[in-house]
């Protein structure tokens, strides 16, 4: 709670989110999710799994949640927000990298929910350099 403090209080070109270890923006070709819940399925038959590889993909977030698999799909502003938190940018690049509907108030309290954030660090200054 005292972390989240920060985010109203400090400039965001000088706070960087730490994701939680375990969390993985996932991009594929194959819609994994539509086959991993195919899978959850008490029977599974050929035609759920063709059904399955029919889906269309869609970058996905991966996390445990009391030991258990998670997974969500994503939209293009998510995944761009999150792609730009796990190369380490700052907030205010993550920020620049979402699309203007993304609304970063929903993604945090999803991520309190479910436990994403392991920290927040303030740098010393703010960078100048583009």
């Amino acid at each position: 709670a005292a972390d989240l403090q920060r985010l109203a209080e400090c400039d965001p070109a000088r706070l960087q989110l730490r994701l939680a270890p375990g969390t993985r923006l996932l991009h594929t070709h194959w819609p994994v999710l539509a086959l991993w819940r195919a899978h959850q399925l008490p029977d599974i038959d050929a035609d759920v799994l063709h059904a399955a590889l029919q889906t269309p993909t869609a970058p996905l977030w991966v996390w445990r949640e009391d030991m258990q698999a998670q997974c969500r799909e994503l939209s293009t502003a998510e995944a761009d927000w999150l792609q730009a938190l796990r190369a380490g940018g700052r907030l205010d690049q993550a920020l620049e990298a979402a699309a203007e509907d993304f609304d970063v108030g929903v993604w945090l309290q999803a991520a309190v929910q479910h436990g994403w954030i392991d920290g927040i660090e303030i740098r010393a200054e703010a960078s100048t350099s583009a």
